[in-house]
């Protein structure tokens, strides 16, 4: 008889977690948590590291077959070459930038964070923006002071992609007005099609502050311009940082907060909560992140992150491995459900967006998820 993995005693010592305001938390065992992760083995690195040794005491290389979020691999990467593969692109983003830092110094850092902040994209952006920064700092603040309605409105119906497509109509007049200007500015910007105010139309109001998106984008227009060698730490830092400041119970992706009971009544106790997420700075998180990504320690090896399929993988890496760790998917949730958003920052590619019908009335998918979001075959039960 098998003994659930949950009630084995690994003799695991006690982590010295040190976790702060902008999330990530650094161990003595030189493990790091580059986004809030379902499943992540954090606690479980020294076990996993210990039986890849008592496999392969030559210290060989060793494949993390389904990598998430890279914790292992970094682990394993302290003592011998690894291979960090996964189907999704955000996998091999944060998988490169622990494995494979890129080597740039503080003054760089300094000009990325200014190039940033004084860009004229970002200074399009939060000029288009405006007028729903200003519709939610109000619902905010009455909010606050016991008028919920318009908050819980704004996060039903503010997703500017819904609008576009006529799938989704506010029902104040006065967000539905914010929405229409905004459009109206994002328009005479250019920036309706493309991918330059992707985050904005795709997942303000539901997932951050249109503040916060119009800053996700204007973070992203200057990733895209740096080097390739430098493009996957400052686009892993991206990840950490969206993964801070989303504004979701449990800091996932699978879907926007309800603000509603079941029977229609505000969750008044989720208010505080909303004001804090959404009262985070992103180019100040961003920051911290960089120096966080920036302070890993470089290699000599000749560690590798792959996007793509594991059966593919394997196959072409036959022979070349002493160890492979395989830790898929064990249940009926799909990961990319958990992780969508990040993988549409990397991909930055304008997704198409998945639709459901409710009462006869055709609406974007809540999570506002990708068309072609990934469905693992290891979460269909046969």
């Amino acid at each position: 008889m098998t003994t659930p993995i949950s009630q084995l005693d690994f003799g695991l010592p006690e982590l010295d977690e040190q976790p702060n305001e902008s999330g990530p938390v650094l161990q003595q065992a030189k493990v790091f948590r580059p986004i809030h992760y379902l499943g992540s083995k954090l606690r479980l690195v020294t076990v996993i590291r210990d039986c890849v040794n008592s496999l392969d005491p030559s210290r060989g290389p060793v494949c993390d077959l389904f990598a998430g979020s890279g914790t292992v691999s970094l682990a394993l990467s302290q003592e011998r070459e690894v291979l960090a593969v996964d189907i999704q692109e955000y996998s091999r983003v944060l998988c490169s930038a622990l494995l494979k830092p890129a080597s740039f110094s503080t003054e760089i850092v300094a000009q990325v964070l200014n190039e940033i902040r004084v860009s004229e994209h970002r200074k399009q952006l939060q000029w288009a923006v405006e007028p729903l920064v200003s519709h939610e700092l109000s619902c905010i603040k009455q909010a606050l002071s016991g008028n919920p309605e318009p908050l819980c409105d704004l996060l039903e119906h503010g997703c500017i992609l819904a609008d576009e497509r006529d799938l989704c109509k506010a029902t104040d007049q006065d967000l539905q007005g914010a929405i229409n200007e905004t459009r109206r500015r994002l328009e005479a910007r250019s920036l309706v099609k493309g991918s330059r105010a992707l985050v904005v139309r795709h997942f303000g109001g539901a997932y951050f502050s249109y503040a916060q998106s119009a800053d996700i984008d204007a973070i992203l227009e200057v990733v895209h311009t740096k080097p390739f060698s430098q493009r996957d730490s400052l686009l892993a830092a991206v990840l950490s940082t969206a993964s801070d400041v989303v504004n979701t119970v449990g800091k996932q992706f699978a879907q926007p907060i309800r603000p509603r009971t079941k029977h229609g009544e505000p969750k008044r106790h989720l208010v505080s909560k909303i004001e804090r997420d959404r009262s985070r700075d992103v180019l100040n998180n961003y920051s911290a992140w960089l120096a966080r990504y920036q302070s890993l320690a470089k290699s000599e090896r000749n560690h590798q992150a792959i996007q793509g399929d594991y059966l593919e993988v394997l196959g072409s890496y036959k022979g070349k491995l002493s160890v492979v760790y395989a830790d898929p998917p064990y249940t009926r949730d799909h990961y990319s459900r958990f992780y969508h958003v990040l993988e549409t920052l990397c991909l930055r590619d304008n997704p198409a967006v998945s639709t459901m019908e409710i009462k006869g009335t055709k609406q974007l998918s809540r999570g506002i998820y990708r068309q072609d979001r990934h469905q693992s075959p290891f979460c269909i039960r046969s």
